[in-house]
C-alpha cells in the first residue's frame, strides 16, 4: 500500500471487463439517504452545494440526490422546500414512501443517478460534504476504476474496536484487507451499480459494494475523514444496546452468507 496525497491506495483483483480507465463523462451525483433527517437536511444541502460552487460546478456538473427514506418527522417537507430554494436546481430528491432500509435506500439514490462518478455518504452532520468531494477528486483523476472511502477519526474506543472486529472478520472470509467498511463516504465509477445484483437492503449494504468492487477489479483508495457526534437524532443501528447486538449479529450473518455465494 502506498500514500499519496492522504489517499491509501491498494489494488484490487482484476476482474472479467472492468470499466475503460478514462474517467467516465457525465456529472458527480451524492446520494444522501435521509431518514427522520429533518433538522440536519438545510445545513447539510447548504454545505454540499457550497462545495460545488467553490469547484465552479453548476447543476449540469454536481446533482445532490438525497432519498427521503420513508421518514415519519418532516424531513419530506423541508426536503421540497428546499427543492424550492436557491440551491433547488442543484436538488433531485428521490421519494420512498415505506422505509425498506438503509441500502435499499442508498440503491434507490444511486440507481436514478446519470453514468459519470457517484456514491453516497450519510445525512446526519457527522460527514462532511466536503469529504465527498475529495474523494470524487481522487475517482476522477485515477488512471484505473476506482473506489474511494473515508476513514474515520474521532470515534469513541468501544467504535473502534467493533469496527476493527468486523474488518478482520471480512479480511479472512474474502482474503482481501478490509478497513472501517462502513465509513463514508463512498465514491466510484457508476459502472459499478451494474454489478449490484442483489444488493442488501440494509447496513450490510457496504460491505456488498466493497466485495462487488475488488471483484471487479476496482483499485480502492481511502482518505482520512473526522467522525464527530451527532448533532440531532440517534443512531438508527446503534440507538440502544439490542438494536446495537442485532445489527452486528445480523453483519456477521450475512458476511458469511455473501462469502459462501448467497445473497
Amino acid at each position: 500500500m502506498t500514500t499519496n496525497s492522504n489517499a491509501a491506495r491498494t489494488a484490487g483483483t482484476p476482474g472479467p471487463n472492468p470499466e475503460a480507465a478514462a474517467p467516465p463523462d457525465g456529472p458527480f451525483s451524492l446520494v444522501l439517504p435521509c431518514y427522520n433527517e429533518a433538522l440536519s437536511l438545510p445545513v447539510l444541502v447548504g454545505r454540499a452545494v457550497a462545495c460545488a460552487r467553490r469547484r465552479g460546478m453548476g447543476p449540469d456538473a454536481f446533482r445532490l440526490i438525497p432519498v427521503e427514506n420513508g421518514s415519519t418527522d418532516d424531513s419530506r417537507q423541508v426536503l421540497q422546500a428546499l427543492a424550492r430554494g436557491p440551491d433547488g436546481a442543484y436538488l433531485h430528491p428521490v421519494w420512498v414512501p415505506r422505509n425498506q432500509g438503509y441500502g435499499h435506500g442508498v440503491m434507490s439514490g444511486l440507481r436514478s443517478a446519470p453514468r459519470g462518478i457517484v456514491g453516497w455518504t450519510h445525512a446526519d452532520e457527522q460527514c462532511d460534504p466536503e469529504d465527498a468531494f475529495r474523494a470524487w477528486e481522487i475517482a476522477r483523476d485515477a488512471t484505473r476504476p476506482t473506489l474511494v472511502k473515508g476513514r474515520r477519526h474521532g470515534r469513541a474506543r468501544s467504535e473502534r474496536l467493533v469496527s476493527a472486529g468486523f474488518a478482520a472478520l471480512a479480511t479472512l472470509a474474502f482474503a482481501r484487507r478490509m478497513h472501517e467498511i462502513n465509513a463514508q463516504p463512498k465514491i466510484f465509477p457508476s459502472g459499478l451499480i451494474d454489478r449490484l445484483d442483489a444488493p442488501p437492503t440494509d447496513f450490510c449494504l457496504d460491505l456488498y459494494v466493497l466485495v462487488r468492487a475488488g471483484d471487479a477489479g476496482y483499485d480502492l483508495a481511502e482518505i482520512d475523514v473526522t467522525f464527530p457526534p451527532r448533532r440531532h437524532g440517534t443512531s438508527n443501528w446503534a440507538g440502544t444496546l439490542r438494536s446495537r447486538a442485532r445489527t452486528m449479529a445480523g453483519f456477521v450473518r450475512y458476511m458469511l452468507r455473501l462469502r459462501a455465494g448467497g445473497r
